[in-house]
């Protein structure tokens, strides 16, 4: 990227970030649907006339798609991540809001106690906020994409297949290909699985 093109982005950038430019969520997207837009008059067999239709109407909805199904998995996904905190975020705000219930009725007087409840409760109330946030995204994506293509957006949810997990292997061959291994000087780590429930560590979100 020339230094031109970087200056003019991160203009845009900063004049967006401080609300400058006063664009709205719904016309910063109506402008991204543009460039998929290209009106042509198309005969319609069933109608016997023309009418107009956008050409590139299956990239405009695939792009639609694409990001509502992205915001959708950040909110609902139930399945885990490599470190073992569940992925979505509004079942890490049920998780949380329980562990903040939890930690409140065990409060003791304590400043130990005061802190975890503090604690608890900044991280469910920055979890709400990330919510709201991709609530509000999700919803205008999906309603952009029905006024523009006419298809009402419906989340694909590929947690909610049952997978089969590959079997664990054994820890009698994983020794000995360990000791195989350790022979021509390579390290076979054991693997890890993270013991969490993704409330007690606030990961980073």
């Amino acid at each position: 990227m020339d230094k031109k093109l970087a200056k003019m982005i991160n203009s845009d950038l900063k004049a967006a970030y401080t609300g400058e430019d006063n664009v709205t969520l719904s016309q910063a997207i109506a402008r991204l649907c543009a460039e998929f837009y290209d009106p042509r008059m198309v005969f319609d067999n069933d109608k016997g006339s023309y009418t107009e239709e956008n050409i590139h109407k299956w990239e405009q909805m695939f792009f639609l798609q694409n990001i509502a199904n992205h915001l959708w998995a950040k909110m609902y996904d139930t399945r885990m991540d490599k470190k073992g905190y569940v992925k979505g975020v509004a079942i890490k705000l049920d998780r949380a809001t329980q562990h903040l219930k939890n930690v409140t009725a065990k409060h003791d007087g304590t400043e130990i106690s005061l802190n975890a409840i503090d604690q608890a409760n900044d991280w469910q109330d920055r979890l709400q906020d990330k919510l709201a946030i991709y609530e509000e995204q999700y919803h205008m994506f999906a309603d952009m994409m029905e006024v523009a293509t006419g298809m009402a957006h419906k989340p694909y949810q590929p947690w909610t297949t049952a997978i089969d997990e590959a079997p664990a292997a054994s820890s009698d061959k994983e020794d000995a290909l360990a000791a195989k291994l350790a022979e021509k000087g390579i390290d076979l780590k054991p693997t890890s699985v993270a013991n969490t429930d993704g409330v007690e560590t606030q990961e980073v979100a």
